[in-house]
């Protein structure tokens, strides 16, 4: 079984699946989705046919200066 979402991008629609196999992982997104935390957000890193990385709070700020990709929200998943 399995979470589909989709999120709308202003390049388009982005299909996510999320997997019972990786439950923290799945339940960490999903919280954040409902809590509305991708909202505004910006992708930082793409790499064309492999992948694209978001999450960095900062992103939602215009002026921000300094690099993204440093900083996260929600829980610190360790394996």
């Amino acid at each position: 079984m399995k979470l589909e979402i989709e999120m709308l991008t202003s390049q388009g629609t982005v299909r996510l699946k999320l997997y019972n196999e990786t439950p923290l992982h799945r339940d960490n997104f999903k919280k954040l989705v409902e809590n509305k935390f991708y909202d505004g957000i910006k992708f930082h890193r793409v790499i064309n046919g492999f992948m694209a990385q978001a999450g960095d709070p900062n992103s939602k700020k215009g002026d921000f200066k300094g690099q993204l990709g440093q900083n996260s929200e929600g829980e610190t998943i360790t394996c």
